[in-house]
């Protein structure tokens, strides 16, 4: 093979290699092994041994700190079990935070298709025919008779139970009273998984629910140092199945001898007093990628100094890191939260879904784009619901009125955004000029 040839493939084999580690950082990886919580593990495999295996109805009930790995944790142990032996819901009590929503999504996920104009009562009768449990409306209700019974196991998800209960419209619980009433059916497999960073979740349940959500608790341990540090390793490894065996092995032999360096220990160590969460090392994996360079030979390979000057990087401020991994949609909708006046003093109320959806975000599409296209409600939503997670915004601790999104409002400081919009080159012109001069 020639220098030229050789160095192309090179190249290319690092490019690899970058992705494949880029990809792991991403919300929808998941690893082959989650460390950590192997005995939490098989106390969920437990539940879902008798929900998916044997066809029970079961509960179970997943608590730890936001951003802890519930999701996570509860995705790596379904993937035990083959897709074709149940069906799973998922719910969030981010989106799904009122009964009609979340009958909905149950009935799309069970391909019932609901006549339009039926109220949530009539929905529910046609999700009871559905999982097997007739009653006398669905015996003469001819649109049930055609609806095909759900031989497979349902699961159903739900995501940050604590807003589902909080809401105005579910504070009667008639939803979960129902589906758990329904469960106890012998016909009927139905089972529960909830996450919640509530750990008293139980007491926000009306007591004709306590009797009926006799849960399994599994509480996500933190993680420990070593824990932590093997995490980081298989982060930043390349796998097995790497086509290059050789690379594959000169690069995992110097993520071995970096990670042993006393230097990168006590960096670790260091870091690990403030985080303990996988998410927070995610930062650290995309910036040791960025700095490799294979015609630098000091970067060619990962090694300590590369690993310290990532710590170095993390060491800036949080809330500045944060605001330059957000996406450009996700920093529009963050300066139109700011932009939106309510009151007299911004940074001391909440706001509404509405006033910031059909409010300040629709008038910048139209002020600046001279239409009114946006991102549709449930991505916005969505964006909401990352923001809420990394600690920019913070909701009330109930719904509005008439059930809907939780007022929210910024949780950090104005001028970081506003600064963050001057420093960051990624940004459309008219949302930095939005952002830095509306804002000032």
């Amino acid at each position: 093979m020639s220098n030229i040839d050789e160095t192309e493939n090179q190249e290319y084999l690092l490019f690899k290699a970058k992705n494949i580690i880029t990809e792991r950082t991403q919300s929808s990886y998941l690893p082959d092994e989650y460390i950590g919580a192997e005995k939490e593990a098989e106390t969920l495999y437990a539940i879902l041994d008798d929900a998916i295996i044997n066809k029970k109805s079961t509960v179970g009930l997943i608590t730890g700190p936001k951003g802890s790995g519930k999701s996570s944790f509860f995705k790596h142990c379904l993937r035990k079990y083959n897709e074709s032996d149940y069906l799973l819901v998922r719910l969030s009590g981010m989106i799904h935070f009122n009964d009609n929503y979340a009958l909905k999504e149950i009935a799309k996920a069970l391909g019932i298709k609901i006549p339009s104009g039926l109220n949530i009562f009539h929905t529910f009768e046609f999700i009871r025919v559905k999982l097997g449990k007739e009653t006398l409306e669905s015996q003469i209700n001819t649109s049930t008779k055609k609806i095909q019974f759900q031989s497979l196991p349902v699961v159903i998800l739900i995501e940050e139970l604590e807003l589902m209960l909080t809401s105005l419209s579910t504070s009667k619980q008639s939803l979960f009273y129902n589906l758990l009433d329904l469960s106890h059916y012998k016909n009927v497999s139905l089972s529960f998984i909830a996450t919640t960073s509530q750990h008293d979740i139980v007491n926000m349940f009306e007591k004709r629910i306590k009797s009926r959500f006799t849960q399994e608790s599994i509480k996500i341990p933190p993680l420990s140092f070593d824990s932590i540090q093997i995490i980081f390793k298989n982060l930043i490894s390349l796998p097995e199945s790497f086509e290059d065996e050789e690379y594959r092995d000169i690069w995992n032999s110097n993520v071995e001898k970096s990670l042993k360096s006393t230097s990168v220990i006590e960096n670790f160590k260091k870091y690990y007093r403030l985080y303990n969460r996988v998410n927070n090392y995610h930062l650290l994996v995309n910036e040791i990628i960025d700095s490799l360079d294979y015609y630098d030979k000091d970067n060619k390979w990962i090694n300590s100094k590369i690993i310290n000057d990532g710590f170095e990087y993390l060491n800036q401020d949080v809330i500045e890191i944060m605001l330059k991994s957000l996406s450009v949609l996700e920093f529009t909708i963050l300066g139109c939260i700011l932009n939106t006046k309510v009151g007299t003093n911004i940074n001391d109320d909440y706001i509404t879904f509405d006033e910031l959806y059909n409010g300040e975000y629709k008038k910048l599409s139209y002020s600046f784009f001279k239409n009114v296209d946006q991102a549709k409600k449930p991505s916005t939503i969505r964006i909401l619901q990352h923001l809420l997670l990394l600690g920019i915004i913070k909701t009330q601790s109930r719904a509005n009125d008439s059930g809907d999104f939780p007022k929210f409002k910024i949780a950090i400081d104005p001028d970081s955004i506003i600064n963050a919009a001057k420093n960051r080159n990624d940004l459309p012109t008219v949302i930095v000029k939005y952002v830095t001069e509306w804002l000032t």
